[in-house]
Protein backbone atom coordinates (compact mmCIF):
# COMPACT_ATOMS: atom_id res chain seq x y z
CA UNK A 1 0.00 0.00 0.00
CA UNK A 2 2.71 2.43 0.91
CA UNK A 3 4.38 1.73 -2.50
CA UNK A 4 1.39 2.13 -4.43
CA UNK A 5 1.04 6.34 -2.36
CA UNK A 6 4.73 6.38 -3.35
CA UNK A 7 3.81 5.71 -7.43
CA UNK A 8 1.02 8.23 -7.25
CA UNK A 9 2.53 10.91 -5.42
CA UNK A 10 5.38 10.92 -7.83
CA UNK A 11 2.65 11.24 -10.65
CA UNK A 12 0.68 13.97 -9.35
CA UNK A 13 4.62 16.17 -8.91
CA UNK A 14 5.64 15.17 -11.63
CA UNK A 15 2.93 16.25 -13.95
CA UNK A 16 3.55 20.13 -14.09
CA UNK A 17 6.98 19.97 -15.10
CA UNK A 18 5.25 18.06 -18.62
CA UNK A 19 4.48 22.01 -19.66
CA UNK A 20 6.37 25.38 -20.95
CA UNK A 21 6.23 28.64 -20.88
CA UNK A 22 6.28 30.79 -24.04
CA UNK A 23 7.80 34.27 -23.83
CA UNK A 24 9.52 37.16 -26.07
CA UNK A 25 9.11 40.61 -27.11
CA UNK A 26 6.93 41.86 -30.12
CA UNK A 27 8.27 44.99 -31.91
CA UNK A 28 7.87 47.24 -34.94
CA UNK A 29 9.14 45.35 -38.00
CA UNK A 30 10.26 48.81 -39.57
CA UNK A 31 11.40 51.15 -36.17
CA UNK A 32 12.09 48.21 -34.15
CA UNK A 33 10.57 49.55 -31.19
CA UNK A 34 8.39 47.51 -29.08
CA UNK A 35 4.87 47.25 -29.08
CA UNK A 36 2.23 47.48 -26.04
CA UNK A 37 -0.98 45.44 -25.62
CA UNK A 38 -0.39 43.14 -28.29
CA UNK A 39 -2.47 39.72 -27.87
CA UNK A 40 -0.77 36.82 -27.88
CA UNK A 41 -2.91 33.41 -27.86
CA UNK A 42 -2.42 29.92 -28.89
CA UNK A 43 -4.55 29.00 -31.66
CA UNK A 44 -7.76 26.72 -30.25
CA UNK A 45 -7.74 27.89 -26.49
CA UNK A 46 -8.14 30.60 -24.37
CA UNK A 47 -4.34 30.49 -22.84
CA UNK A 48 -2.76 33.69 -24.13
CA UNK A 49 -1.29 36.98 -22.94
CA UNK A 50 -0.74 40.63 -23.43
CA UNK A 51 2.33 42.84 -24.29
CA UNK A 52 3.36 45.23 -21.32
CA UNK A 53 5.28 48.45 -21.52
CA UNK A 54 8.49 46.83 -22.84
CA UNK A 55 6.85 45.08 -25.49
CA UNK A 56 7.20 41.79 -22.85
CA UNK A 57 4.54 38.66 -23.15
CA UNK A 58 4.85 35.75 -20.98
CA UNK A 59 2.31 32.21 -22.05
CA UNK A 60 2.41 30.17 -18.67
CA UNK A 61 1.87 26.02 -18.96
CA UNK A 62 1.33 25.89 -22.28
CA UNK A 63 1.38 21.64 -23.06
CA UNK A 64 3.68 19.88 -25.00
CA UNK A 65 3.05 19.31 -28.41
CA UNK A 66 2.54 21.90 -31.87
CA UNK A 67 1.43 25.20 -31.16
CA UNK A 68 0.07 27.77 -32.93
CA UNK A 69 0.97 31.11 -31.39
CA UNK A 70 -0.97 34.10 -32.70
CA UNK A 71 -0.25 37.96 -32.23
CA UNK A 72 -2.77 40.54 -33.20
CA UNK A 73 -2.76 44.26 -32.70
CA UNK A 74 -6.03 46.79 -34.23
CA UNK A 75 -2.25 48.81 -36.11
CA UNK A 76 -0.56 45.37 -37.36
CA UNK A 77 -0.91 42.75 -39.20
CA UNK A 78 -1.85 39.31 -37.36
CA UNK A 79 0.90 37.01 -37.39
CA UNK A 80 0.57 33.24 -36.63
CA UNK A 81 4.09 31.51 -35.30
CA UNK A 82 4.26 27.35 -35.26
CA UNK A 83 6.17 26.26 -32.39
CA UNK A 84 7.03 22.79 -30.59
CA UNK A 85 6.88 22.96 -27.22
CA UNK A 86 8.80 20.17 -25.30
CA UNK A 87 9.21 20.37 -21.50
CA UNK A 88 11.26 23.26 -21.70
CA UNK A 89 10.54 26.89 -21.30
CA UNK A 90 10.67 29.05 -24.92
CA UNK A 91 12.47 32.36 -25.25
CA UNK A 92 11.28 34.39 -28.80
CA UNK A 93 13.89 37.36 -28.92
CA UNK A 94 11.80 39.08 -31.17
CA UNK A 95 8.66 38.67 -33.38
CA UNK A 96 8.11 41.58 -35.50
CA UNK A 97 4.89 43.11 -36.23
CA UNK A 98 4.20 44.62 -40.43
CA UNK A 99 1.87 47.41 -39.47
CA UNK A 100 -1.09 48.06 -41.74
CA UNK A 101 -3.58 50.77 -42.66
CA UNK A 102 -7.22 50.93 -41.64
CA UNK A 103 -9.39 52.19 -43.98
CA UNK A 104 -12.09 54.52 -42.65
CA UNK A 105 -14.73 57.18 -44.44
CA UNK A 106 -13.28 60.18 -44.60
CA UNK A 107 -14.03 62.61 -41.60
CA UNK A 108 -14.72 66.66 -42.18
CA UNK A 109 -14.54 69.19 -39.40
CA UNK A 110 -16.34 72.06 -39.60
CA UNK A 111 -15.20 75.03 -37.25
CA UNK A 112 -16.94 78.58 -36.96
CA UNK A 113 -15.21 81.07 -35.45
CA UNK A 114 -17.03 82.97 -32.85
CA UNK A 115 -16.41 86.43 -32.90
CA UNK A 116 -16.68 88.78 -29.28
CA UNK A 117 -18.99 91.56 -30.66
CA UNK A 118 -20.69 91.71 -33.25
CA UNK A 119 -19.53 94.39 -36.00
CA UNK A 120 -22.32 94.38 -38.22
CA UNK A 121 -24.88 96.18 -36.02
CA UNK A 122 -25.64 99.79 -35.41
CA UNK A 123 -23.39 101.96 -33.48
CA UNK A 124 -25.40 102.18 -30.62
CA UNK A 125 -26.10 98.87 -30.11
CA UNK A 126 -24.20 95.23 -30.18
CA UNK A 127 -25.02 91.89 -29.54
CA UNK A 128 -22.26 88.98 -27.40
CA UNK A 129 -22.94 85.66 -28.03
CA UNK A 130 -23.19 84.15 -24.57
CA UNK A 131 -21.23 81.05 -24.84
CA UNK A 132 -18.12 83.39 -24.61
CA UNK A 133 -18.74 83.31 -20.94
CA UNK A 134 -17.90 79.95 -20.56
CA UNK A 135 -15.07 79.65 -23.20
CA UNK A 136 -13.04 82.75 -22.19
CA UNK A 137 -11.45 81.96 -18.00
CA UNK A 138 -10.35 85.84 -17.82
CA UNK A 139 -13.98 86.64 -17.81
CA UNK A 140 -15.14 84.34 -14.81
CA UNK A 141 -18.56 83.55 -16.11
CA UNK A 142 -19.66 86.86 -15.38
CA UNK A 143 -21.29 89.28 -18.09
CA UNK A 144 -20.51 92.45 -16.74
CA UNK A 145 -16.70 91.58 -17.33
CA UNK A 146 -17.82 90.64 -21.11
CA UNK A 147 -19.68 94.09 -21.75
CA UNK A 148 -16.38 95.91 -20.64
CA UNK A 149 -15.22 95.04 -23.74
CA UNK A 150 -17.01 97.63 -25.76
CA UNK A 151 -15.22 100.67 -26.95
CA UNK A 152 -18.22 102.64 -25.46
CA UNK A 153 -17.44 101.30 -22.05
CA UNK A 154 -14.77 102.45 -19.72
CA UNK A 155 -13.88 101.48 -16.32
CA UNK A 156 -11.83 103.76 -13.29
CA UNK A 157 -11.79 100.50 -11.40
CA UNK A 158 -10.97 97.18 -12.82
CA UNK A 159 -12.88 95.32 -9.46
CA UNK A 160 -15.46 98.06 -9.47
CA UNK A 161 -18.86 96.58 -10.48
CA UNK A 162 -19.37 100.01 -12.10
CA UNK A 163 -19.00 100.93 -15.48
CA UNK A 164 -19.44 104.26 -17.64
CA UNK A 165 -21.25 104.21 -21.15
CA UNK A 166 -19.68 106.88 -23.57
CA UNK A 167 -18.72 109.03 -20.59
CA UNK A 168 -21.90 108.66 -18.45
CA UNK A 169 -22.70 108.37 -14.90
CA UNK A 170 -22.64 104.64 -14.01
CA UNK A 171 -26.42 105.32 -12.19
CA UNK A 172 -27.23 106.20 -15.48
CA UNK A 173 -27.43 102.04 -16.15
CA UNK A 174 -29.99 100.25 -17.08
CA UNK A 175 -29.75 96.48 -16.61
CA UNK A 176 -32.93 94.60 -17.64
CA UNK A 177 -33.95 90.44 -17.76
CA UNK A 178 -36.39 89.67 -20.15
CA UNK A 179 -37.54 92.93 -20.19
CA UNK A 180 -37.68 93.30 -16.09
CA UNK A 181 -35.63 95.66 -14.46
CA UNK A 182 -32.81 94.71 -11.97
CA UNK A 183 -31.53 97.30 -9.78
CA UNK A 184 -29.16 95.81 -7.97
CA UNK A 185 -27.42 93.40 -10.63
CA UNK A 186 -24.24 92.86 -8.86
CA UNK A 187 -23.84 90.25 -5.94
CA UNK A 188 -24.17 92.32 -2.51
CA UNK A 189 -20.38 93.61 -2.03
CA UNK A 190 -19.08 92.32 -4.90
CA UNK A 191 -18.26 92.85 -8.56
CA UNK A 192 -19.67 89.71 -9.67
CA UNK A 193 -23.14 89.59 -11.99
CA UNK A 194 -25.91 87.86 -10.40
CA UNK A 195 -26.79 85.90 -13.66
CA UNK A 196 -26.56 82.46 -14.47
CA UNK A 197 -24.07 82.43 -17.46
CA UNK A 198 -25.65 78.59 -18.60
CA UNK A 199 -29.15 80.27 -18.28
CA UNK A 200 -28.28 83.35 -20.57
CA UNK A 201 -30.09 83.07 -24.27
CA UNK A 202 -28.48 86.48 -25.29
CA UNK A 203 -27.15 89.45 -24.43
CA UNK A 204 -28.19 92.74 -26.29
CA UNK A 205 -26.36 96.08 -25.33
CA UNK A 206 -28.18 99.25 -25.94
CA UNK A 207 -25.29 102.31 -25.61
CA UNK A 208 -28.02 105.03 -26.81
CA UNK A 209 -26.86 108.44 -28.13
CA UNK A 210 -24.87 109.49 -25.19
CA UNK A 211 -21.54 110.80 -26.45
CA UNK A 212 -18.20 111.64 -24.66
Amino acid sequence: MSRLRYILFSVLLSGPLYSANISGYVTDYESGETIIGVNVIIDGTSKGAATDLKGFFIVRNVKPGEVALRFSHIAYEEYVKEIRVSNKDIFLENVSLKSRSIQTQAVEIIGQRGVLIQEDMDISSFEVDPIVLTEMPQLSKDVFKLIKFSPSVTISDPFSPQYYVRGSDPGENLVQLDGMTIYNPQHFMGSQAIFNPYAIKNIEMLVGGLRT
